[in-house]
């Protein structure tokens, strides 16, 4: 991953159903790959530069749901994406939003609602 950029953000990916297994990582360029699992080897299955927020790329944080197949992901600057892992653990985007004077150190899933996990971002003007 040394040509996307030193890795900042790692989530192991489970599925409840499902023996596939997987790493997801996040770069200080702003690449999120998606590693399978082999035996005692890995496939890359997936490798894209996100959108980062205008004061930065780098990807500070990632949270995983098992549960859901959800996973968050926040950059240094405004930037938060939220995603589903098929199947194929291929992420499929839900949305990404730009918060304007937000910069996220951390990421995590809160209480389960009527849609879903809620995504939780924690900024360094957050307390």
């Amino acid at each position: 991953a040394s040509d996307r950029g030193y890795t900042t953000a790692v989530v192991w990916i489970t599925k409840p159903d499902d023996a596939e297994e997987g790493i997801a990582f996040g770069t200080d360029d702003g690449y999120l790959c998606v590693w399978r699992r082999n035996g005692v080897n890995f496939t890359e299955v997936f490798s894209k530069r996100l959108t980062g927020g205008v004061e930065g790329q780098e990807i500070s944080s990632m949270a995983y749901d098992p549960s859901s197949g959800h996973l968050g992901i926040v950059h240094r600057s405004e930037v938060v994406h939220r995603f589903i892992i098929d199947g194929a653990m291929w992420p499929i985007l839900v949305k990404s939003v730009a918060i304007p004077k937000h910069w996220p150190q951390a990421v995590v899933f809160g209480q389960s609602g009527v849609r879903g996990p809620e995504l939780w971002t924690f900024g360094r003007e957050d307390g």
